[in-house]
């Protein structure tokens, strides 16, 4: 706390916001508001790490930006006024977090103006960005469908909430190049006391009010920065290759696919070919049945015009003597076929 109360900009609302704060750090924080540019939201247990208080906060924040700090970190003096200037032109930023380890420090750069990190947070569970180095406007936190709210069990609370941010097309993200967090992991710490955790940061916190000490932080600064942006670097040729591996096997998918297409529209012209062969007999057959028909009606024809035919129409058309002849025709029939009674 008293690093966020020794920011270089004077003009700074801190506000702590209570998730069922034991006994003992309510006292804490109450004795901390005597600074009257503290203010002490006292909660109850809420669900994961107390999101939807930090949601009811920010309803009634009249500030322009939001920064955040962990209980468990520390600003460098600088941080504020860095993370406004970062804020200018942006709708949310993130600071270099140097990251001490129980036995060393070492950075984790996140340059979330590189579509590779902002891809990241936004597709994954791996998070980038610690709490305390993290800072948006109000504007377009008001603006998210969804502001702070239960993160998923797998799924770290600050990460739920970045991925709402950089998950916008319209969020315009920046990273500043300095690291202005010491950031202290829990993960590293797991089977520290709550006293050993406490002695970690009054010890840090006495090298950072010290003059000579900050002043040989910042000389070192440029060196850190290099490595930063080295590992930034890093990265995106990284993501790069990933990209291009990605666009290779894509590559190759396509023109199996394009092997497969070409097979089928071989196979496809054949059967076309066999069906144009059988539609051709069939037209050939169509042909020759047509002439057979047309030379049996001739045939019909030349038989009507004969005489004979002439003549039996005649007959029929006369019922006297179709009626007389009649019995001659079947007297002639029974004669035809029994020669040898003659």
């Amino acid at each position: 706390m008293q690093s966020a109360l020794q920011q270089t900009i004077a003009d700074l609302e801190v506000v702590i916001v209570g998730d069922g704060a034991t006994d003992s750090a309510r006292i804490t924080a109450n004795q901390l508001c005597t600074n009257p540019r503290v203010r002490f939201i006292d909660s109850p247990k809420g669900e994961r790490h107390g999101e939807l208080h930090r949601h009811a906060v920010l309803q009634n924040v009249t500030a322009d930006i939001v920064c955040y700090l962990a209980d468990d970190d520390l600003w460098l003096p600088s941080h504020v006024e860095t993370m406004i200037a970062l804020l200018a032109d942006a709708d949310f930023a993130t600071t270099v977090p140097l990251r001490f380890e129980p036995d060393g420090r070492w950075l984790l750069p996140a340059d979330y103006s590189l579509e590779c990190s902002r891809a990241m947070v936004a597709e994954t569970i791996v998070n980038l960005t610690p709490l305390s180095c993290a800072a948006h406007t109000m504007a377009f936190y008001r603006d998210l469908p969804v502001g702070w709210s239960p993160a998923p069990t797998n799924m770290p609370t600050d990460h739920h909430m970045w991925k709402k941010f950089l998950s916008s097309d319209k969020c315009r993200a920046v990273t500043g190049s300095m690291p202005t967090v010491w950031n202290f992991p829990k993960p590293f710490r797991k089977e520290w006391s709550e006293e050993q955790r406490c002695r970690e940061l009054e010890l840090w916190f006495s090298r950072l009010t010290n003059p000579r000490i900050l002043a040989e932080f910042e000389e070192q600064k440029f060196t850190i920065a290099i490595r930063s942006g080295a590992r930034q670097e890093a990265q995106a040729v990284h993501a790069l290759r990933h990209e291009s591996a990605h666009w290779s096997q894509r590559a190759h998918d396509l023109q199996q696919q394009n092997e497969a297409l070409q097979q089928q529209n071989e196979l496809l012209q054949r059967q076309a070919q066999e069906l144009q062969t059988v539609c051709d007999a069939w037209q050939n057959s169509s042909e020759v049945l047509q002439s057979v028909c047309q030379n049996w009606e001739r045939v019909v024809q030349d038989y009507e015009k004969s005489a004979v035919w002439r003549l039996r129409t005649a007959i029929v058309r006369m019922p006297l003597l179709a009626t007389m002849l009649r019995p001659i025709a079947r007297l002639t029939a029974r004669c035809a076929s029994s020669p040898e009674d003659n």
